[in-house]
């Protein structure tokens, strides 16, 4: 009998089809990515089975945090926000642009509430939490002039993303 195996991992299934005659059991695993949580439950015949499972789910986790996260300053989205100014389109990974392309609808359908652009934003507030200080105006209203979710354009055809002003810097938070 063919009995699947199933990975949950942030709302997507992975199944891989193993031949046994045993029910499948719960395994349940937990680590810290992205700054969070992220457990993964497992349904396998076996241990080594689901171990394997879930070491593929964890490859995929941790590749998308080099890919997306704004922590890392390897990542490709930290990479873009630094070579992707105006006249400087960027190649950018499949999973880069399917993200960045669901942010510009999200933030077209939100009239800018949603913004991807805010970076500049979040990263002046981050360093005023670390110094336990309020950032200045000057420094908010400099900040602010590089936020503009229409000042980002996306060539689904090329692969690439180029950011229309000076020093912009994206910031997922919101969505992935």
């Amino acid at each position: 009998m063919l009995t699947p195996v199933w990975a949950v991992v942030g709302g997507t299934i992975l199944t891989a089809p193993i031949w046994a005659n045993t029910s499948p059991k719960r395994y349940e695993f937990a680590q810290i990515h992205m700054g969070v949580p992220v457990r993964i439950t497992v349904y396998a015949v076996d241990e080594q089975t689901a171990n394997q499972a879930v070491r593929a789910a964890w490859n995929r986790v941790a590749e998308l945090d080099r890919i997306l996260s704004d922590y890392r300053s390897d990542s490709e989205l930290l990479r873009l926000s630094r070579t992707a100014g105006p006249g400087h389109p960027v190649k950018v990974s499949p999973e880069l642009l399917f993200v960045l392309e669901r942010s510009a609808l999200l933030s077209k359908r939100s009239g800018g509430a949603f913004d991807v652009t805010v970076g500049p934003l979040v990263r002046l507030w981050r360093r005023a939490r670390r110094r336990k200080e309020r950032p200045t105006e000057p420094r908010l209203a400099e900040a602010r002039r590089r936020v503009d979710y229409r000042a980002i354009r996306i060539d689904r055809e090329a692969g690439t993303v180029e950011l229309l002003k000076p020093r912009m810097r994206l910031d997922l938070g919101g969505i992935a």
